[in-house]
């Protein structure tokens, strides 16, 4: 590649993990712990300020996005050449809040629950929403709008969906492989069926996008640098994603080189330049 390319993220850690250790991408914006269904829902506050210490400045700022709910004004800002998305943080639940007459929503992450808006906003109890119980129709119109501001931003082949699941086994820090307990297990199973639908809908709604799939036979890692969790994967798992971007940005730069070289040629015979545009190579890894 003669340039720099550069890679958003709107997902969680097993995308932005694929680009760590490595210098032939850069990561412009990455957004987490904002689910697809909390965009949805309406502006709480111009900027929510987490007063704890209990997060990260990054992590600081999710919140702030998903309060304020600029998750796209953020992404049109960056607008890198690529974007990739996971939908592991759908795995989170949201919660109500209610901020003068605004009723809305936002992601019940860990982040969320590590910060200090339960005494900023003056919550004395949290009201989960249980977005497993929604109607078929209110998920399919949340995705749907979702996709629509996505493709505002970025053309189909510049999408990478990164089709990632929990998992239900593990290497421990002497390479056997165990199981979670049996709640992860369930969880995990159940956390399947419903990211397995979003995914659906989404590469639906975002058709002509590359869409990298897991791998089946891939473990979690108890001596994985975030600690030991169901979706913190063995390296494996991101050295096949890496690859595979790699191989998608690569084979895209060479097709748009050799359709530029061809205009050229085709305005040098005066034939009309649509003769030599088509359909882009879009494709599923």
């Amino acid at each position: 590649m003669d340039r720099e390319i550069v890679v958003d993220i709107h997902g969680s850690c097993v995308s932005r993990d694929v680009f760590r250790n490595q210098n032939a991408l850069k990561v412009g914006k990455y957004i987490g712990r904002c689910s697809i269904i909390s965009t949805q829902y309406p502006k709480i506050m111009d900027a929510f300020y987490d007063n704890s210490a209990n997060n990260s400045t990054w992590e600081k700022r999710m919140l702030t996005i998903d309060f304020s709910k600029t998750i796209f004004e953020e992404l049109k800002k960056s607008h890198g050449d690529y974007i990739m998305i996971d939908l592991i943080d759908e795995i989170f639940e949201l919660i109500k809040i209610k901020v003068g007459d605004t009723e809305s929503a936002v992601t019940y992450s860990q982040v969320l629950r590590r910060s200090d808006f339960q005494e900023q906003l003056h919550m004395q109890e949290i009201e989960l929403i249980n977005t497993r119980r929604f109607e078929n129709s209110k998920i399919i119109d949340a995705i749907r709008n979702y996709a629509d501001e996505i493709k505002q931003i970025y053309r189909p082949e510049q999408i990478i969906i990164n089709e990632a699941y929990p998992v239900k086994f593990f290497y421990d820090k002497h390479g056997k492989i165990c199981e979670f307990d049996q709640e992860r297990q369930m969880n995990v199973k159940r956390n399947f069926y419903k990211l397995k639908l979003y995914y659906s809908l989404l590469e639906n709604e975002l058709w002509g996008c590359y869409i990298i799939r897991m791998p089946p036979d891939i473990r979690a890692d108890e001596l994985h640098q975030w600690g030991i969790a169901t979706t913190h994967f063995e390296t494996k798992f991101y050295t096949n994603v890496y690859e595979k971007v790699l191989h998608i940005i690569s084979q895209r730069e060479s097709d748009e080189q050799f359709t530029r070289v061809n205009i050229q040629k085709s305005r040098h015979n005066g034939v009309q330049r649509d003769n030599y545009l088509g359909g882009g190579r879009y494709h599923k890894e």
